[in-house]
């Protein structure tokens, strides 16, 4: 059955109409498919039919649970993870399944709201969100708001589009934040902050060397390919790209290059590359 929905072509104006026939506007609904099946979620017009539908990013999904379940983390009370760009928490309510504690971070604060909500709506008690921009450090930095599907991100990380709004948002590195906090060991980090992970690694250098997380990661520049290409290079770590399921052979290269780095990553740690191969080899 959830092979079929995947299949199905959802075109955003057809699959909306449809959808907001059958939900209300600001209303929480169970989610029907996919790792979250059964979790309430809380629908705007705004959100993708795949989001809605609980089918979004499966292929990452499927991917993870595999992993974490080969490496003993399926209930891992004793470790952390971090999701940068929360959204509205999809992310952050899988991970809940799996990590002790899980920080999410939305600098968006209309969508803060609704990833707030979403977290106590499901009574996630070991999700603690957080109002705030992940970059290079503390401080402040103007936020590019745009309308559809509540799209946004950092002045300089990207081009602003004259239709997008902005707003100050306050802003913090993973380093700051790690030392501000008693967080456990931190065992995962999904970054995808449209162009803004050069800061958020660079942000999380002492972090990265310390806890030595998986990593997922969402690349959208050229300049994120060779900030990840970094990371994987001087911190021995491999990349495989779940775009096309394709490990990563050439760290040094960005995209065009096959062998590069572009797409979205799994980043791992050498140290839990025997696990890795078991499971992504049949990917």
């Amino acid at each position: 059955m959830l092979q079929k929905v995947m299949s199905l072509d959802f075109s955003f104006p057809f699959a909306r109409k449809i959808l907001a026939a059958v939900y209300r506007e600001g209303s929480f609904y169970r989610i029907p498919f996919g790792p979250l099946r059964g979790l309430q979620f809380h629908y705007d017009s705004k959100m993708t039919a795949h989001a809605v539908l609980g089918i979004q990013d499966l292929n990452f999904f499927s991917l993870a649970t595999a992993l974490f379940e080969k490496l003993g983390w399926t209930d891992s009370k004793e470790f952390s993870a971090f999701d940068l760009g929360a959204n509205r928490g999809l992310y952050s309510l899988y991970l809940s399944k799996y990590f002790g504690k899980v920080y999410a971070f939305e600098p968006n604060p209309v969508v803060f709201e609704i990833l707030d909500q979403n977290c106590k709506k499901n009574h996630l008690l070991n999700v603690e969100t957080v109002p705030k921009a992940v970059t290079e450090k503390k401080g402040t930095l103007e936020l590019c708001i745009g309308d559809e599907d509540h799209t946004g991100f950092l002045k300089g990380a990207q081009r602003p589009q004259s239709s997008f709004k902005s707003q100050q948002v306050a802003t913090i590195s993973l380093d700051a934040f790690a030392e501000e906090k008693a967080i456990l060991p931190v065992r995962f980090i999904k970054i995808d902050i449209e162009g803004a992970g050069i800061w958020a690694l660079d942000g999380a250098k002492k972090l990265i060397e310390t806890h030595r997380p998986v990593i997922y990661f969402e690349s959208h520049s050229p300049e994120e390919d060779k900030s990840l290409g970094d990371l994987l290079l001087k911190n021995n770590y491999k990349a495989f790209r779940v775009t096309n399921s394709q490990w990563v052979e050439d760290a040094s290269k960005t995209h065009p290059s096959k062998e590069g780095v572009w797409g979205n990553c799994l980043v791992i740690p050498n140290e839990y590359m025997d696990a890795a191969h078991a499971v992504l080899k049949s990917a």
